[in-house]
């Protein structure tokens, strides 16, 4: 896995959190692939494993770790801490 592997974001279009970070995450610059949780229920699965089956959007993840809540400082401080991960060597 490259260090440039973009962050898997699992979001709604309603979520105004979720709006917030997308934007956020644009403007820093840092890759993402989203993941509309509405438009697929595979999808909405991998988030709720991700935080352990907690109903709640975003949900950033990478190598193998997550972060979610609502756009906070402290949320843009953790995915910030998860854009700098170096991936795990295989």
């Amino acid at each position: 896995m490259p260090p440039h592997t973009p962050l898997e974001v699992y979001t709604v279009t309603w979520c105004p959190h979720c709006v917030n970070l997308l934007s956020w995450l644009d403007q820093e610059g840092i890759p993402y692939r989203n993941h509309d949780v509405d438009a697929s229920d595979a999808d909405w699965q991998v988030a709720l494993r991700l935080t352990g089956g907690i109903d709640i959007v975003p949900v950033v993840e990478r190598c193998g770790q997550a972060v979610w809540g609502a756009f906070t400082p402290s949320l843009q401080a953790r995915v910030r801490g998860l854009a700098a991960l170096a991936p795990a060597r295989p």
